[in-house]
């Protein structure tokens, strides 16, 4: 059971701050994170995270992500505004990883992800990813393949196989 703190900031000075006139005086912005990890268990860990960028720090997402992983799967989920952009978006990613031994010899390791990101206001604002994977293994051999399906603007998809000696 250990419970793990961290954060980061930073501050970004334009060129001009060092000039004494007050029609001249620079700007400064900052950015900032924060989060935990908790280890409940081994093998297990839950995860927050917080983030603000000011508009005039440059190009960046403030917001709020979670997370989940064990040894056979994962989750986040992410929510962030750009601020200077004024635009939001929202995704998550759930990831299965199972691996399995058949003998001494032998193992199968298949994987599944969905990967969706939401964008309101966007020209397209839903994107959707389903991403399979599988490994067979005997000895130095190795089969694998993969499957990957995308939606956002329209459809495409991919899949290839793969054998080799490791």
């Amino acid at each position: 059971n250990q419970l793990s703190l961290f954060g980061e900031a930073a501050l970004k000075f334009d060129g001009s701050a060092a000039v004494p006139e007050a029609s001249k005086a620079g700007t400064v912005s900052g950015a900032a994170l924060a989060g935990a990890i908790w280890t409940p268990a081994y093998g297990r860990k839950l995860a927050i995270l917080g983030r603000y960028m000011a508009p005039s720090y440059g190009k960046g997402w403030s917001g709020a992500a979670l997370g989940f992983g064990n040894q056979w799967m994962s989750a986040t989920a992410d929510a962030a505004r750009d601020i200077a952009r004024e635009i939001s978006q929202y995704k998550t990613i759930i990831q299965f990883k199972p691996s399995f031994a058949l003998d001494s010899l032998s193992s199968v390791k298949p994987s599944a992800r969905v990967n969706i990101r939401w964008k309101p206001g966007d020209d397209n604002p839903l994107r959707a990813e389903l991403r399979g994977d599988i490994s067979l293994a005997r000895g130095p051999w190795v089969l694998a393949g993969r499957y990957d399906a995308l939606w956002c603007n329209g459809f495409a998809w991919l899949w290839y196989a793969e054998a080799g000696r490791v």
